[in-house]
């Protein structure tokens, strides 16, 4: 209710019993079977035609069950993947990014005596970028760095990069492509799914952030605490559809379909006061890099409404 998930508890519950009275019968049916199955080597030549028949019957029940037990499986896995994490108690409760609270402020916003020209003017006057000719060739929300402008986006990631491995992060250089189930490892599926690229012929998404990559390269491991934490700088392309903003912030280098992006990442002990003081962590070096490029900021904490099914805080 918080984050204005539409998820029914009361059905969950429900799959989740009629789950349990099917596979209930399924164990009796094979505990039937089991034991049917020992009485025909005993049995004489007369009783085992009827024994044998006896056991296709049971065998058959069994074969019946099957479709409903994988139907509610399948029904229980995707609303459990749907129901999202609970809200830190602090965190302000609201509807919309309106309701966000903005907590910290830094920086001197510049002032003009003139009438300032946005970035895309500024970056179109000095040939440093281009958006028309780009986006006939690679559609809309695409654009294209020119000259200086490519030097500085790569100074800007090099930058993060040289400040993360001083803090004793290891740089990854990640791949766009990830597989299904490490989309669903970080929460950006099930609902998601309409913001990501498909390539069906392989069975591989383009991915919106590193950190599904990142998070994804110790699946089914079992990390000893002293290997923990864990500090991952992911540099990687990233994708998205941007699916739903049509209309919203058109005009140049924001909601693109396709940038690079530096990716603080940290796998830690599962622990409110680990996790709280690593989050505190990255926020603060998130603040160095942007007071170091002297540009004002705003730390905004999101409400319940806006900070998605996955996120605590």
């Amino acid at each position: 209710e918080l984050k204005n998930m539409n998820i029914s508890i009361d059905e969950i519950l429900k799959i989740d019993n009629d789950l349990l009275e099917v596979k209930r019968k399924q164990q009796d049916l094979q505990e039937k079977r089991n034991a049917h199955s020992k009485k025909i080597p005993k049995a004489t030549p007369e009783e085992r035609p009827a024994l044998i028949e006896q056991g296709r019957e049971i065998g058959s029940e069994l074969d019946a069950l099957k479709p409903e037990v994988t139907k509610l499986e399948e029904s229980l896995r995707d609303l459990m993947l749907r129901v999202p994490n609970l809200p830190a108690e602090d965190a302000p409760v609201g509807k919309d990014e309106e309701d966000n609270v903005e907590v910290q402020k830094g920086g001197v916003l510049p002032s003009f005596s003139f009438e300032p020209k946005d970035h895309v003017d500024l970056l179109e006057m000095n040939n440093w970028a281009e958006f028309e000719s780009i986006a006939k060739v690679c559609g809309s929300r695409s654009y294209s760095l020119r000259n200086e402008m490519v030097l500085l986006e790569m100074a800007t990631h090099r930058f993060a990069l040289d400040k993360l491995m001083e803090k004793g992060f290891t740089l990854v250089s990640a791949p766009a492509m990830a597989r299904e189930s490490a989309l669903i490892g970080t929460g950006h599926f099930p609902d998601g799914k309409d913001q990501v690229y498909y390539l069906p012929e392989d069975d591989l998404y383009l991915s919106g952030t590193a950190e599904v990559q990142l998070n994804s390269l110790h699946a089914g491991d079992i990390l000893k605490e002293e290997q923990l934490p864990i500090l991952y700088a992911g540099y990687s392309p990233c994708f998205r559809r941007e699916a739903g903003s049509y209309g919203r912030d058109v005009r140049g280098l924001i909601r693109v379909h396709q940038f690079m992006k530096v990716e603080q990442f940290v796998i830690c002990k599962n622990d409110p006061a680990e996790t709280e003081k690593w989050h505190k962590a990255l926020l603060e070096t998130s603040l160095e890099i942007v007071k170091e490029l002297e540009l004002p900021y705003r730390v905004v904490e999101c409400c319940t409404g806006d900070m998605g099914t996955g996120k605590v805080k």
